[in-house]
C-alpha cells in the first residue's frame, strides 16, 4: 500500500524528487539491517513536505531499526522527526518524550549541534504548555551553541523565539532586548519575511508599553512585507493588532475598520479563534462608540464561532486521546511480542516495561484531564464575562415602543421588520425577564408584542436560530450563571437555582445548561 502512494507521488512531482525517492527505496531494499535506520531517516525527510503520515510512518521504521542495532546518531535524527511530527500535530506531551530521547542521546554522544536542535524544540513544547520559565532556559542552551557555532540564521531565530516568550510571560522591557538584537542579525542576513515577525512582535510590546508611535510604525512595517508576500493570515492578525492599537488611542473607527478587514480576510478560511477575537474586539469597539445595535449582531456572531471552536476542540482532544491509545496500544504489542520470541527468561523485563508504559498512560491521562480542565475554567471566564457584558447591553438596548401592529401587518414579514421585531422581542424578555415565568409561552409573547404567534416563531426561528423553547432556555441559563457568579448567592442549591429561572425539573435544567455553557453547573460553582 506505501509502495503505491509512493508511486502516485512519484507521479506528482518532479524528476528529481521522483529520482530521490526511487534512489532512496532502491537502497533500503538492497542494504543491510545495520544500514537501514539513517536511509529511513533520510526517506522520512523528503516526505516530510508532501505527506506528513507516511513520512511518520518511515521514521518508526527508522526508529525500530536504530534501537535493534543501537545506532545513536540515527536515533538522535529518528526522535527528533517523531518528536517534530507530533508537535505539528499538537500533541505536546508525546512530542516531548522524543525531544527529551533525542537531547539525552545528543549529550552521550557530545553532538552539540543536535542537542541545540531538540532544545529549541523543547523551549517551543514548554511555550505551548505556558511553562515560560522553563521555556526560555532551554532556548538560552540551545542560543549558546548557535553562538558557538556563529550559526547567524539561528541565532536570529532563538533572539525572536526567546523575546516572543518573554512578551507572553509579560517582560517586555527584557523582550526588547532579544527583539533587537535579533532584529539587527535578520537584517545584515536580508531574511525579509522573518524581519516581518519581529516587526509584529515589537508593534505587541510597545503597544503594551504604551508607546502607540513605536506601535504603530513596526505593525506597517510588518504588514508591509506580509501584504507584498501574500501572507494573507499574517496580515489578518496585523490588523488586528492595529485594531488594539486604535481603540487604545481612542481611534474606534479606526479600530473598527482594521477589525472588520480582519474578519473579512479570514472569511472564507479556517481560523476560527482568529474570527472570534476579531468579533471579540468588534464587541469592545462598538460598546466605546454606544453603536449597541451592532455591538448586539458582533455579540451573535461570537457565540456562534465560540460554539464551533467547543465543538471541534473537544473532537481534538478526544482524537489526540485516541492516537496516543493506539500508539501506545502498538508499542506496548511490539515489546511484548519481542521478548516472547527472544526469551521467557525475560519476564521480569517485561513487567518492568508494562510498568513504565502504564505509569505513561496514566500520566498522559493526568495531563490531559487537566487540559480539559482548563479548558472549561477558560470556558466559565468566557461565559462569565460575556454575561457580564449582555448584563450592560440589557441596559443599553434602545426602547422599540413605537413598533406597532401595523408594521408587522403585511402577509410576509420585511427584513427591515423582522429585525425591529426581533429588538423587540430580546428587549421585552431582557427588561421584564418573562423567561422566569415557567409556563411561559410563545402565545404570551405574541400578545405582549401586539402580534401573530407565527411572527414570532418565524422571527424566533431565522434571526436566532432556535426553536421557542431553546431560545428562552437560553435567556434562562444566562440568568443562572448570573445568580450562580455572585458570592451573595452560595446559599442557594442549584435546584434552588434552577426553580428560580423558571426550570420546572433539574434534569431539564442541567442538560440545557450544559448545552448553552459547555460545562455542568457544579462544574461552573467550582470554577466560578
Amino acid at each position: 500500500m506505501k509502495n503505491i502512494i509512493l508511486f502516485i507521488l512519484i507521479l506528482l512531482f518532479s524528476n528529481t524528487f521522483s529520482q530521490e525517492v526511487d534512489s532512496l527505496l532502491f537502497k533500503i531494499d538492497n542494504a543491510k539491517k545495520t544500514e537501514k535506520a539513517p536511509l529511513y531517516n533520510s526517506l522520512s525527510k523528503v516526505l516530510r513536505t508532501i505527506d506528513n503520515d507516511l513520512s511518520f510512518s518511515y521514521a518508526k521504521k527508522a526508529l525500530e531499526f536504530g534501537k535493534q542495532f543501537n545506532d545513536s546518531a540515527s536515533l538522535i535524527v529518528t526522535n527528533s522527526l517523531i518528536g517534530i511530527y507530533y508537535y505539528n500535530k499538537a500533541i505536546y506531551d508525546s512530542s516531548l518524550i522524543y525531544f527529551i530521547n533525542a537531547n539525552k542521546i545528543s549529550k552521550n554522544l557530545k553532538s552539540k549541534d543536535s542537542e541545540a536542535v531538540a532544545l529549541s524544540y523543547l523551549s517551543l513544547i514548554y511555550d505551548a504548555n505556558e511553562d515560560y520559565d522553563k521555556s526560555i532556559n532551554y532556548a538560552k542552551e540551545a542560543l549558546k551553541t548557535y553562538r558557538i557555532n556563529n550559526d547567524s540564521t539561528r541565532i536570529s531565530q532563538s533572539l525572536n523565539n526567546i523575546g516572543y516568550i518573554y512578551s507572553k510571560a509579560a517582560k517586555y522591557d527584557t523582550a526588547l532586548v532579544f527583539l533587537k538584537e535579533a532584529l539587527q542579525y535578520k537584517t545584515s542576513n536580508n531574511n525579509i519575511v522573518s524581519i516581518s515577525y519581529t516587526y509584529g512582535n515589537l508593534g505587541e510590546i510597545y503597544m503594551e508599553l504604551g508607546d502607540f508611535k513605536n506601535a504603530e510604525i513596526y505593525f506597517n512595517k510588518s504588514l508591509d512585507i506580509f501584504k507584498a508576500h501574500n501572507k494573507l493570515y499574517n496580515v489578518s492578525l496585523v490588523y488586528l493588532g492595529l485594531s488594539s492599537l486604535n481603540e487604545k488611542k481612542g481611534n474606534y473607527k479606526e479600530a473598527e475598520m482594521f477589525a472588520v478587514k480582519s474578519i473579512n480576510l479570514m472569511e472564507n478560511k479556517d481560523n476560527a479563534k482568529t474570527n472570534l477575537q476579531a468579533y471579540y474586539q468588534l464587541i469592545t469597539v462598538y460598546d466605546s462608540l454606544n453603536d449597541y445595535f451592532s455591538a448586539f449582531n458582533a455579540l451573535k456572531k461570537y457565540h456562534e464561532i465560540k460554539d464551533t471552536l467547543v465543538s471541534s476542540e473537544k473532537q481534538s482532544i478526544i482524537s489526540e486521546l485516541q492516537i496516543k491509545y493506539e500508539t501506545e496500544k502498538n508499542l506496548q504489542e511490539l515489546e511484548y511480542r519481542k521478548e516472547l520470541i527472544e526469551t521467557r527468561t525475560n519476564w521480569l523485563y517485561i513487567f518492568i516495561i508494562a510498568f513504565i508504559v502504564t505509569i505513561l498512560l496514566l500520566l498522559i491521562a493526568f495531563i490531559q484531564k487537566r487540559k480539559l480542565n482548563n479548558a472549561y475554567t477558560s470556558m466559565v471566564s468566557q461565559n462569565i464575562e460575556i454575561v457580564k457584558y449582555e448584563e450592560k447591553l440589557d441596559i443599553s438596548i434602545p426602547d422599540t415602543n413605537e413598533i406597532t401592529n401595523s408594521k408587522y401587518s403585511a402577509s410576509n414579514l420585511g427584513e427591515d421588520a423582522k429585525t425591529m421585531l426581533e429588538l423587540s422581542i430580546s428587549k421585552i424578555i431582557r427588561k421584564n425577564k418573562l423567561y422566569l415565568k415557567n409556563d411561559f409561552s410563545i402565545n404570551e409573547l405574541a400578545k405582549l408584542l401586539d402580534t401573530s404567534r407565527s411572527y414570532v416563531s418565524q422571527v424566533v426561528n431565522e434571526r436566532f436560530g432556535l426553536n421557542f423553547s431553546s431560545f428562552i432556555n437560553e435567556f434562562r441559563i444566562k440568568e443562572a450563571m448570573r445568580l450562580l457568579s455572585k458570592p451573595e448567592n452560595e446559599m442557594y442549591t442549584i435546584d434552588t437555582i434552577a426553580k428560580n429561572v423558571g426550570f420546572k425539573s433539574i434534569s431539564a435544567f442541567n442538560s440545557a445548561f450544559k448545552k448553552v455553557s459547555g460545562v455542568t453547573p457544579s462544574f461552573f460553582m467550582k470554577k466560578r
